[in-house]
Protein backbone atom coordinates (compact mmCIF):
# COMPACT_ATOMS: atom_id res chain seq x y z
CA UNK A 1 0.00 0.00 0.00
CA UNK A 2 1.05 3.54 -0.68
CA UNK A 3 -0.46 6.84 0.43
CA UNK A 4 0.57 10.00 -1.31
CA UNK A 5 -0.63 13.59 -1.37
CA UNK A 6 -0.82 14.55 -5.03
CA UNK A 7 -0.56 18.23 -5.88
CA UNK A 8 -0.69 18.61 -9.62
CA UNK A 9 -1.47 21.14 -12.29
CA UNK A 10 -2.51 20.37 -15.83
CA UNK A 11 -3.36 21.95 -19.11
CA UNK A 12 -4.81 20.60 -22.32
CA UNK A 13 -2.55 21.01 -25.34
CA UNK A 14 -3.15 21.06 -29.04
CA UNK A 15 -1.00 18.72 -31.11
CA UNK A 16 1.42 21.50 -32.09
CA UNK A 17 2.02 22.53 -28.44
CA UNK A 18 2.41 18.87 -27.49
CA UNK A 19 5.11 18.39 -30.15
CA UNK A 20 6.80 21.64 -29.09
CA UNK A 21 6.83 20.53 -25.42
CA UNK A 22 8.40 17.17 -26.36
CA UNK A 23 11.11 19.00 -28.29
CA UNK A 24 11.68 21.54 -25.50
CA UNK A 25 12.26 18.74 -22.96
CA UNK A 26 14.23 16.63 -25.48
CA UNK A 27 11.91 13.62 -25.17
CA UNK A 28 10.64 13.52 -28.76
CA UNK A 29 12.56 10.26 -29.36
CA UNK A 30 11.72 8.71 -26.00
CA UNK A 31 9.39 5.71 -26.08
CA UNK A 32 6.19 6.49 -24.12
CA UNK A 33 4.80 4.17 -21.46
CA UNK A 34 1.41 2.83 -22.50
CA UNK A 35 -1.17 2.62 -19.75
CA UNK A 36 -4.88 1.94 -19.71
CA UNK A 37 -6.93 3.52 -16.94
CA UNK A 38 -10.04 1.50 -16.07
CA UNK A 39 -12.41 3.73 -14.11
CA UNK A 40 -14.93 2.48 -11.56
CA UNK A 41 -17.99 3.84 -9.76
CA UNK A 42 -21.32 2.60 -8.45
CA UNK A 43 -24.50 2.70 -10.54
CA UNK A 44 -25.55 5.75 -8.51
CA UNK A 45 -22.19 7.52 -9.09
CA UNK A 46 -21.32 7.68 -5.38
CA UNK A 47 -17.64 8.36 -6.07
CA UNK A 48 -18.33 11.04 -8.66
CA UNK A 49 -20.78 12.75 -6.29
CA UNK A 50 -18.09 12.78 -3.59
CA UNK A 51 -15.57 14.16 -6.15
CA UNK A 52 -13.45 11.03 -5.76
CA UNK A 53 -11.92 8.92 -8.49
CA UNK A 54 -11.18 5.21 -8.60
CA UNK A 55 -9.08 3.57 -11.26
CA UNK A 56 -7.17 0.44 -12.03
CA UNK A 57 -4.15 1.32 -14.13
CA UNK A 58 -2.99 -1.41 -16.49
CA UNK A 59 0.61 -1.56 -17.69
CA UNK A 60 2.23 -4.24 -19.84
CA UNK A 61 3.63 -6.03 -16.78
CA UNK A 62 1.52 -5.00 -13.77
CA UNK A 63 -1.68 -3.42 -12.45
CA UNK A 64 -2.28 -0.90 -9.69
CA UNK A 65 -5.48 0.42 -8.09
CA UNK A 66 -5.74 4.03 -6.92
CA UNK A 67 -8.46 5.85 -5.01
CA UNK A 68 -8.19 9.65 -5.15
CA UNK A 69 -9.82 11.63 -2.34
CA UNK A 70 -10.00 15.46 -2.36
CA UNK A 71 -8.06 17.26 0.39
CA UNK A 72 -7.71 20.93 1.30
CA UNK A 73 -4.69 21.00 -1.04
CA UNK A 74 -4.44 18.29 -3.66
CA UNK A 75 -5.67 14.72 -3.60
CA UNK A 76 -4.91 11.90 -1.20
CA UNK A 77 -4.00 8.86 -3.29
CA UNK A 78 -4.37 5.41 -1.76
CA UNK A 79 -2.81 2.77 -4.01
CA UNK A 80 -2.14 -0.94 -4.14
CA UNK A 81 -0.13 -3.02 -6.58
CA UNK A 82 -2.46 -5.80 -7.68
CA UNK A 83 -2.05 -9.49 -8.31
CA UNK A 84 -1.65 -9.66 -12.09
CA UNK A 85 -3.87 -12.71 -12.72
CA UNK A 86 -6.64 -11.57 -10.37
CA UNK A 87 -6.66 -8.06 -11.83
CA UNK A 88 -6.77 -9.34 -15.42
CA UNK A 89 -9.59 -11.78 -14.65
CA UNK A 90 -11.63 -9.15 -12.74
CA UNK A 91 -11.20 -6.51 -15.44
CA UNK A 92 -12.23 -8.98 -18.13
CA UNK A 93 -15.53 -9.26 -16.21
CA UNK A 94 -15.81 -5.49 -15.63
CA UNK A 95 -15.32 -5.99 -11.89
CA UNK A 96 -13.09 -4.17 -9.43
CA UNK A 97 -10.15 -6.46 -8.47
CA UNK A 98 -8.97 -7.23 -4.95
CA UNK A 99 -7.19 -4.17 -3.54
CA UNK A 100 -6.91 -4.36 0.28
CA UNK A 101 -5.99 -0.73 1.08
CA UNK A 102 -8.43 0.76 -1.41
CA UNK A 103 -11.23 -1.57 -0.28
CA UNK A 104 -10.57 -0.71 3.39
CA UNK A 105 -10.84 3.03 2.64
CA UNK A 106 -13.99 2.56 0.55
CA UNK A 107 -15.57 0.59 3.41
CA UNK A 108 -14.63 3.42 5.81
CA UNK A 109 -16.43 5.78 3.41
CA UNK A 110 -19.47 3.44 3.37
CA UNK A 111 -19.08 2.53 -0.29
CA UNK A 112 -19.75 -1.13 -0.96
CA UNK A 113 -17.06 -2.51 -3.27
CA UNK A 114 -19.52 -5.14 -4.50
CA UNK A 115 -21.45 -2.28 -6.15
CA UNK A 116 -18.49 -1.07 -8.21
CA UNK A 117 -18.60 -1.44 -11.98
CA UNK A 118 -16.22 -0.36 -14.70
CA UNK A 119 -17.65 2.82 -16.24
CA UNK A 120 -15.08 3.20 -18.99
CA UNK A 121 -11.43 3.21 -19.88
CA UNK A 122 -8.87 5.57 -21.33
CA UNK A 123 -5.59 4.67 -23.05
CA UNK A 124 -2.60 6.97 -22.56
CA UNK A 125 0.87 7.12 -24.05
CA UNK A 126 2.87 8.91 -21.32
CA UNK A 127 6.27 10.55 -21.36
CA UNK A 128 7.23 11.21 -17.72
CA UNK A 129 10.38 12.81 -16.34
CA UNK A 130 11.69 14.91 -13.46
CA UNK A 131 12.13 18.67 -13.81
CA UNK A 132 13.33 21.28 -11.30
CA UNK A 133 9.67 22.03 -10.51
CA UNK A 134 8.49 18.43 -10.09
CA UNK A 135 7.40 15.37 -12.05
CA UNK A 136 6.21 16.33 -15.52
CA UNK A 137 4.07 14.11 -17.77
CA UNK A 138 3.19 14.65 -21.40
CA UNK A 139 0.12 12.54 -22.16
CA UNK A 140 -1.55 11.58 -25.41
CA UNK A 141 -4.89 9.90 -24.66
CA UNK A 142 -7.64 8.07 -26.53
CA UNK A 143 -11.14 7.36 -25.19
CA UNK A 144 -14.36 6.70 -27.09
CA UNK A 145 -14.09 8.95 -30.18
CA UNK A 146 -11.78 11.46 -28.44
CA UNK A 147 -8.05 12.01 -28.79
CA UNK A 148 -6.34 14.67 -26.68
CA UNK A 149 -3.01 15.92 -25.37
CA UNK A 150 -2.15 17.12 -21.88
CA UNK A 151 0.73 18.39 -19.79
CA UNK A 152 0.65 17.49 -16.09
CA UNK A 153 3.07 18.78 -13.48
CA UNK A 154 3.09 17.13 -10.05
CA UNK A 155 4.78 19.35 -7.48
CA UNK A 156 6.11 18.50 -4.01
CA UNK A 157 4.25 21.16 -2.00
CA UNK A 158 1.73 24.00 -2.02
CA UNK A 159 4.31 26.73 -2.64
CA UNK A 160 3.80 26.10 -6.37
CA UNK A 161 0.43 27.66 -7.23
CA UNK A 162 -1.87 27.84 -10.22
CA UNK A 163 -0.43 31.27 -11.02
CA UNK A 164 3.10 29.84 -10.82
CA UNK A 165 1.98 27.08 -13.20
CA UNK A 166 0.59 29.62 -15.67
CA UNK A 167 3.91 31.52 -15.57
CA UNK A 168 5.75 28.23 -16.10
CA UNK A 169 3.67 27.56 -19.22
CA UNK A 170 4.19 31.13 -20.47
CA UNK A 171 7.96 30.57 -20.25
CA UNK A 172 7.49 27.43 -22.36
CA UNK A 173 5.30 29.42 -24.80
CA UNK A 174 2.40 27.07 -24.10
CA UNK A 175 -1.06 28.56 -23.57
CA UNK A 176 -2.96 27.51 -20.45
CA UNK A 177 -6.22 25.68 -21.11
CA UNK A 178 -8.17 24.45 -18.10
CA UNK A 179 -8.13 20.65 -18.08
CA UNK A 180 -10.60 18.40 -16.33
CA UNK A 181 -9.35 15.14 -14.84
CA UNK A 182 -9.13 12.26 -17.27
CA UNK A 183 -12.00 10.43 -15.58
CA UNK A 184 -14.32 13.43 -16.03
CA UNK A 185 -13.30 13.82 -19.67
CA UNK A 186 -13.96 10.12 -20.21
CA UNK A 187 -17.39 10.32 -18.52
CA UNK A 188 -18.39 13.35 -20.58
CA UNK A 189 -17.26 11.66 -23.80
CA UNK A 190 -19.26 8.53 -22.87
CA UNK A 191 -22.48 10.57 -22.76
Amino acid sequence: MAENLEIEFKTLLDEESFTKAKEHFHVENQEPVIQINHYFDTDTAELKEAKMGLRVREFADHFEATLKIPQAHGLLEISDKLDFSDAKLSLDKGLFPKSPSVEKELERLHINTQNLNEIGSLKTARLEFATDEGLLALDESWYFDKHDFELELEVPDTSFTKETFKEYLTNLEIPFEQSKNKILRMIEAKK
